[in-house]
């Protein structure tokens, strides 16, 4: 009887982290993928502004 209380709970132990840690993996996989797509863009569009500015510059 107590083993099995003992390996229920254990079960459930395990049951329990693995869907936390699934929970708080997807957000930050998420977050990262969206912070790097951020990034990456916002640098893409800092680069061709940057160029647009030196391109008024010199025609002026």
């Amino acid at each position: 009887m107590f083993l099995m209380c003992c390996s229920s709970w254990t079960i459930m132990g395990y049951l329990t982290n693995y869907s936390f840690n699934t929970l708080v993996k997807l957000p930050t996989t998420w977050f990262f993928s969206l912070a790097s797509f951020a990034i990456s863009y916002a640098t893409i569009g800092w680069i061709s502004y940057d160029r647009n500015v030196y391109y008024i510059v010199m025609n002026y």
